[in-house]
């Protein structure tokens, strides 16, 4: 595969098709989940395990990446084309043009991202904004958990000092 070709194949991809891509190692062949630990430490992404092992698949169908052994996944070979020699060619006589040409450029505009791109950004925000709420419920059921263990401590020195009030008044019953 040439880099152009790499280029063209890569911006086909979605922008965590992308960042896997990156992740994924050259030499050796990894598991999903070590490329998705590789994601987590180099571009801060809590994407998903089966996120992974779908931008995976298509990386993989798109032939970027090759899976040598099930599971295993190592980026494409890349070749860097070795420039022919030309030969030369006799120059033609170039005419004199009677005015100027214009070239008309179009404004240069960035392409809107795929549906399936913003399905990927959006599965991102999800995860992180699920794993934002897993903590605070996580934080939430601790102070839950306090409250009933200060609780359950307070019946049960209610408890003790009803005991003592009852002893008392039996005490008192008999010395009237």
């Amino acid at each position: 595969m040439t880099p152009s070709k790499l280029n063209s194949l890569l911006q086909g991809q979605t922008n965590l098709a992308r960042k896997v891509f990156e992740v994924v190692p050259i030499r050796e062949a990894w598991p999903a989940i070590q490329i998705r630990n590789a994601l987590k430490e180099v571009e801060r992404s809590n994407a998903d395990l089966r996120v992974v092992r779908g931008c995976l698949g298509a990386l993989r169908e798109a032939g970027l990446v090759r899976e040598p052994e099930t599971g295993m996944f190592q980026r494409a070979d890349i070749r860097t084309p070795t420039p022919r020699p030309r030969k030369e060619a006799p120059m033609p006589q170039a005419t004199p043009s009677p005015r100027p040409t214009l070239t008309v450029t179009a404004p240069a505009h960035q392409p809107e991202p795929s549906p399936i791109e913003i399905l990927g950004e959006l599965s991102g925000e999800v995860v992180a904004l699920a794993d934002e709420f897993g903590t605070r419920l996580e934080k939430l059921a601790a102070k839950i958990e306090e409250a009933a263990l200060t609780i359950e401590q307070e019946r049960e020195a209610n408890v003790e000092n009803l005991g003592k009030l009852r002893q008392l008044q039996s005490i008192l019953k008999s010395l009237s």
